[in-house]
């Protein structure tokens, strides 16, 4: 069963494409991996908000620190994107400790996404639907799990 996200393209400042880029590594090694494609991102701002999952994949601000110290401290969170616009994609939802937008925005990663989308542009993204939505609580990674989340 899979759950749908809808919104509309919006601008952004291109900062998260860019510390995508210098923290690839990171990613690769917490198992979030793109084809040799340009990769890119995308504002999307949702008709109705969605909250980070539980079982969103997690990243410490420590592992993203040592990639990148130029950057404020925060933990990512990814959210696998199954489909966009109906069609097959390797994509990612990225949210931070800081959810600077809020719950009504995503921001979305994915290969050359610059060659088809445009500002205005509705998007439909289909997810795994995962239980038990929660906002941005502490993670904290055990060591046979880098997904287990619990309060703080």
């Amino acid at each position: 069963m899979a759950n749908e996200l809808k919104g509309t393209v919006v601008k952004g400042i291109g900062l998260a494409s860019k510390r995508i880029r210098i923290c690839e590594c990171v990613l690769n090694k917490n198992g979030v991996t793109f084809p040799p494609f340009k990769l890119g991102t995308l504002n999307i701002r949702l008709n109705t908000p969605y909250k980070t999952p539980n079982s969103a994949t997690f990243i410490s601000r420590q592992e993203i620190s040592a990639c990148d110290p130029r950057f404020k401290p925060e933990d990512w969170y990814l959210i696998p994107v199954l489909k966009i616009n109906g069609k097959a994609e390797s994509a990612y939802i990225l949210r931070t400790s800081e959810n600077f937008h809020g719950d009504a925005y995503v921001e979305l990663i994915a290969h050359d996404l610059g060659a088809g989308a445009a500002l205005g542009q509705t998007l439909t993204l289909e997810l795994m639907d995962i239980p038990n939505s929660v906002g941005l609580l502490p993670l904290h990674r055990s060591s046979s799990s880098s997904s287990s989340r619990s309060k703080a």
